[in-house]
């Protein structure tokens, strides 16, 4: 129950109505910090996580002396922002409001709620030019919303407890796919070193070839074929993974399709494209015995947007046989 002496300190909005109940909870920063790395594992996990991989993830990012009863009695006090779902196993936000909340997503933000950092070296405002300020003759006040969560360090998080499983077994294809995901996201490498002889996504494509065996089944794995992420896709081929691999698809009879014949029959260009321009070959027969430019003729109509995969097809042909 909130007690006060003044109707004034009460929350007039959601958004107020969470940073008051959070504040009850974590009085200070430091209080919350194992709390917000929670939510930040949580706002970053691409389906609901377990009690137990969220505790690994948070061991991986660097909590090595976070022991699990430490995370249960942390788990227990913002149990009721994620309760467990009806499986048992994991947890997710009560509601979508709050997880925008957190990732930062509000509108009309009050500062009665907000945390105050002092900076001496007006400098630091490219860094943290997202955030409001107000400029005084020698400072700037930099107002950071107090329980905001870097959505990037549970990218990171989630990225080295993958890193770390490939050691005890081998990461699946799935696994393979949630580890770039999450390996683009967190954008460690970025800025650049000006040093560096590497750029940051050849960085990180080392990274995931290190810790893959079979990129290119990853890449023509269902839920890539199904619903493809070009810049997941792109970084699997970037890292090893073959252009030409072969996609089965559950439920099929046949097998043995080229993964740009699966684009060219579903009419993907972005898909076709992008393979083509990493070497895929459209002359290789799938088990039937037709190319992917067999297919793109068969499926050229006007209107269609067919005759742009057809002509981006013939492209390399033209100039293999030209050279």
């Amino acid at each position: 129950m909130i007690k006060s002496s003044s109707f004034a300190s009460l929350p007039q909005s959601l958004s107020e109505s969470f940073a008051l109940r959070l504040s009850l909870l974590f009085p200070s920063r430091q209080s919350y910090s194992r709390a917000r790395a929670l939510f930040s594992v949580c706002l970053a996990s691409l389906r609901p996580p377990t009690l137990r991989r969220a505790y690994l993830c948070l061991k991986a990012s660097g909590d090595g002396g976070l022991e699990w009863e430490d995370f249960l009695h942390t788990y227990s006090v913002v149990a009721s922002f994620l309760p467990v779902g009806e499986d048992g196993e994991s947890v997710a936000f009560f509601h979508s409001s709050f997880r925008e909340w957190l990732a930062g997503k509000r509108s009309c933000e009050s500062n009665r709620y907000l945390m105050c950092i002092f900076l001496k070296k007006p400098s630091f405002f490219d860094i943290l030019k997202s955030c409001q300020f107000v400029v005084f003759p020698y400072s700037i006040f930099i107002f950071f919303p107090r329980f905001s969560c870097d959505e990037r360090s549970g990218h990171s998080a989630i990225a080295l407890y993958l890193s770390r499983k490939q050691t005890e077994r081998g990461l699946g294809p799935e696994e393979t796919l949630d580890l770039a995901h999450h390996v683009l996201k967190a954008q460690l490498f970025r800025p650049a070193n000006p040093g560096s002889r590497y750029s940051p996504r050849e960085l990180q494509a080392l990274w995931l070839a290190q810790c893959s065996a079979d990129l290119s089944s990853a890449l023509a794995c269902p839920r890539n074929v199904l619903q493809p992420n070009m810049v997941v896709s792109k970084l699997l081929m970037l890292a090893g993974a073959s252009p030409d691999a072969l996609a089965d698809c559950p439920g099929e009879e046949e097998a043995g399709f080229p993964l740009l014949s699966r684009f060219v029959m579903s009419g993907h260009l972005g898909m076709v494209s992008l393979l083509v321009e990493s070497g895929a070959d459209p002359s290789k027969a799938d088990s039937r015995g037709v190319s992917p430019l067999m297919l793109a003729a068969a499926k050229d109509r006007p209107g269609k947007g067919n005759h742009f995969i057809c002509n981006s097809l013939f492209c390399p042909l033209i100039s293999l046989y030209s050279s």
